[in-house]
């Protein structure tokens, strides 16, 4: 299926399984031996983490505001919203009781797709705006 999708389609698949949560969707898309900001992920961590952030926010989504392809290079600025309803097991917010409070972000994510399926990413997060809007950090923390 995803062996004759260009990376930008690739990309841009991935962003409807994250706003959806298909966990099997997303193995199609993810090369075993994929690595997330430099470290190995595969399908098992990269679902772990998708998992991570659709519990905390199961309205998590992901519009894509730009795209730039090149060969087998993708980038995405994208804006992302969410609402913090329930446990968020990662940015170390485990004991961090769900505010129900939502955000808005802007990201950057740069992909490299081989064979129709993510292999790399790297990513920049606004996450201290993030923990602002949801009141887990006060507005007054500098930048």
């Amino acid at each position: 299926m995803t062996m004759d999708m260009e990376p930008g389609a690739v990309a841009r698949r991935s962003w409807d399984v994250w706003n959806g949560g298909d966990l099997d969707a997303l193995d199609a898309l993810v090369d075993d031996e994929s690595q997330n900001f430099g470290q190995p992920s595969g399908k098992a961590r990269t679902r772990a983490i998708l998992t991570a952030w659709r519990t905390a926010f199961p309205d998590l989504t992901f519009v894509v505001e730009e795209e730039i392809v090149h060969e087998d290079r993708v980038a995405h600025r994208v804006t992302v919203r969410g609402t913090y309803r329930g446990t968020f097991k990662l940015l170390g917010l485990e004991s961090v009781k769900p505010t129900g409070r939502s955000f808005e972000v802007m990201q950057i994510h740069m992909s490299r797709v081989r064979n129709g399926r993510t292999v790399e990413h790297w990513g920049a997060r606004d996450d201290l705006g993030m923990l602002r809007q949801l009141g887990v950090l006060p507005a007054s923390v500098a930048p």
